[in-house]
């Protein structure tokens, strides 16, 4: 369920701490736009937490609305995002396992302990955004924008990372066991610590030699 406390206009958004939670509405603001206060209301007292469903009672299309919007510990498991504008979202927390965000914009986003495992993020923009301590076990990112992207801690194990673009992406302790990093870019990729067992590279453009071998001694396949 969407927490509000924020006056009218804003699209922000808190985990609820309870199975009740409390709203705060400045009364004040929406006097003076009573069908957004009605809407407002509806949402609130809406006997479900489907995302969708909630979006659709407050007239907002779930792929260009909530750009930059916060959506702290919403759970968006298995929905269909595909294209959608989420740039500079919140997501901190949030529950997007299984989700469909291929070709989505999510560049600037913040994804940091968010749970994406088993999401689906090809073709999608994630340069620049957050992933410190995020699951994505099992994600699909091949051919995804991952440049300058913090990956710090986050778990990638089993991921499908092919083709993907990691150019000057932080990898610092995050778990890549089994991923495919097959035809990725890697100029300035970061690897300190992090675990790359069975990892599978081929053909990969921008790593350097001495990363190469480092990474080999650390249990990582190369196949070119």
């Amino acid at each position: 369920m969407w927490h509000s406390n924020q006056h009218i206009g804003g699209q922000k958004t808190e985990p609820p701490n309870t199975a009740q939670p409390t709203f705060e509405i400045d009364t004040g603001e929406t006097e003076e736009c009573p069908e957004l206060a009605d809407v407002i209301q509806r949402v609130i007292t809406a006997e479900t937490d489907n995302f969708l469903e909630l979006a659709r009672m407050a007239d907002l299309n779930p792929l260009v609305d909530f750009s930059g919007a916060k959506l702290l510990g919403v759970n968006l498991s298995g929905l269909d995002l595909s294209g959608a504008n989420l740039r500079r979202a919140y997501l901190r927390g949030a529950d997007l396992s299984d989700t469909d965000l291929s070709g989505t914009d999510l560049q600037g986003a913040t994804f940091g302990g968010a749970d994406l495992s088993g999401a689906y993020l090809s073709d999608a923009d994630l340069s620049h955004t957050d992933f410190h301590r995020a699951s994505l076990a099992l994600a699909n990112l091949s051919s995804a924008n991952l440049s300058s992207t913090n990956l710090s801690e986050a778990n990638f194990s089993s991921a499908n990372l092919s083709d993907t673009n990691l150019t000057n992406a932080n990898l610092t302790q995050a778990d890549l066991h089994r991923a495919s990093l097959m035809l990725a870019n890697l100029s300035g990729t970061t690897w300190l610590k992090s675990r790359v067992e069975e990892a599978r590279f081929s053909k990969n453009s921008g790593l350097s030699e001495e990363w190469k071998l480092d990474l080999k001694q650390r249990g990582a396949i190369f196949e070119d």
